[in-house]
C-alpha cells in the first residue's frame, strides 16, 4: 500500500518509489535512453493509430506555434516526441519559444 493508502497490486516498493521519484531531468533521461536504442520519436503515420497520433502531435504544434504564443509549458510522456515535431515544421517559432516541459 502507498502513502496515500492506495494498493499497487503486482508493483514492488522499490518500482513505486521509482515511478514516484519523476523529475524533468530523469524523462529526458528516459527518452535519450530509447532514441539510444532504436525508438521512434513520430507514430508510424502508415498505421491508422500512429496516423491519429501524429494528427494529435500536429494539433499541439499549431497552438505552440500561434503567434500569441511566447512560453509553453508541456506536460506528459510525449513532450519529446512533440517538441522534435516542433523543432521540425517551426523552426523560427521554436528558436524564439520558452519552453520547459515535465
Amino acid at each position: 500500500m502507498g502513502k496515500s493508502g492506495v494498493r499497487y497490486p503486482g508493483i514492488s516498493c522499490e518500482r513505486r518509489s521509482a515511478v514516484l521519484d519523476v523529475t524533468s531531468a530523469s524523462v529526458r533521461a528516459y527518452f535519450d535512453r530509447e532514441v539510444g536504442r532504436g525508438r521512434r520519436l513520430l507514430p508510424d503515420t502508415s498505421t491508422v493509430s500512429g496516423f491519429d497520433i501524429y494528427r494529435r502531435y500536429h494539433e499541439a504544434v499549431e497552438v505552440m506555434a500561434s503567434p500569441a504564443g511566447s512560453t509553453v509549458l508541456d506536460v506528459g510522456c510525449n513532450r519529446c516526441s512533440i517538441e522534435f515535431l516542433f523543432r521540425d515544421l517551426q523552426p523560427a517559432k521554436a528558436n524564439r519559444m520558452q519552453r520547459s516541459a515535465v
